[in-house]
């Protein structure tokens, strides 16, 4: 969650102000109302420089391409067996 200023956590939803205070280290976030989530929050924001925010999560992989051609099983035909002639 990327947060550029201090109005930004003002209209967070809890879910989303819950992510933002694991982020930052906030302890007991999980048992905080949403004002006191609010209010701790934009504390630590107001504290901190911009070299001591939390890095933004690392982007995701980018999905697995299938180009790959899987080699195709090699099925052997059974030798026909010949039975003698009488």
């Amino acid at each position: 969650m990327d947060i550029k200023s201090i109005d930004d956590v003002k209209i967070m939803k809890v879910p989303e102000l819950r992510l933002v205070a694991k982020q930052y280290g906030i302890v007991g976030f999980s048992k905080m109302k949403k004002a006191d989530m609010i209010t701790n929050l934009t504390d630590r924001l107001s504290k901190l420089t911009a070299e001591d925010k939390p890095p933004s999560p690392p982007p995701s992989p980018p999905a697995e391409e299938t180009t790959e051609k899987k080699p195709k099983k090699r099925t052997t035909k059974k030798k026909q067996e010949t039975q003698p002639t009488d």
